[in-house]
């Protein structure tokens, strides 16, 4: 199966996995991104696997160690990360695997695993492109702030509170048409006492009229 330089866009359909009979898979010279799908561990008897020349992220999935069969592995001109899994070691009847310009792969080749640089810009140097023989960066721990800031959100919090301060919050952060949808209506359904702005909805609470009600009209004498 090939498609071959056709301008694909979008991720590989993991659907693929299902063609357990599928011996050459080749789309190479195309737009895909997103990763490796791991699912591609049910085409044990692939022989010719082709995914350069796209936008892939992510590690090499340990899962393509099942492919005993596989003679050919090309992945380079990507953007995939990480270092080699060890578990390549069992593609025994490899000839040809090329992963040149992967910025992002890094670490030691596992022994056992098969690198050569026998095409095109791959050689001869096969870890071109790449931080191969590097150590790979470890996690930074000042991310982790930043994935916690948002768990304190203000229209989270609002989403438990009355429609009209959760629709108010989100309409300041262009978020009205979510809480619309999550609330299964439609614009037209939607309460007029919803969809006012803050500036309209506050003198209802006005404290003005209190004054009003003046207690001392009731005279002792």
């Amino acid at each position: 199966m090939s498609f071959w330089s056709n301008r694909l866009t979008g991720t590989i359909p993991q659907e693929l996995s299902v063609l357990t009979n599928l011996l050459k898979l080749d789309v190479a010279f195309n737009m895909l991104i997103g990763t490796i799908p791991i699912e591609f561990a049910a085409l044990s008897r692939v022989t010719y696997l082709s995914l350069h020349d796209n936008r892939l992220t992510g590690p090499i999935p340990s899962e393509l160690g099942v492919f005993t069969s596989l003679r050919n592995l090309y992945l380079f001109d990507n953007q995939l990360a990480g270092s080699i899994p060890s578990e390549l070691a069992s593609l025994t009847a490899i000839a040809d695997t090329f992963l040149c310009t992967n910025a992002g792969l890094c670490g030691n080749v596992p022994t056992g695993v098969t690198v050569n640089g026998n095409y095109g810009h791959c050689q001869p140097d096969p870890f071109v492109g790449t931080q191969l023989g590097s150590a790979c960066p470890t996690s930074s721990p000042s991310a982790s702030p930043s994935t916690s800031q948002p768990t304190a959100s203000p229209s989270s919090a609002a989403l438990t509170d009355s429609p009209t301060e959760c629709c108010s919050i989100l309409r300041q952060s262009h978020m009205f048409n979510c809480v619309m949808e999550d609330l299964g209506l439609q614009q037209h359904q939607i309460p007029e006492s919803w969809t006012a702005s803050p500036s309209t909805a506050a003198p209802t609470d006005s404290p003005s009229a209190s004054p009003s009600t003046s207690q001392p009209t009731a005279s002792p004498s």
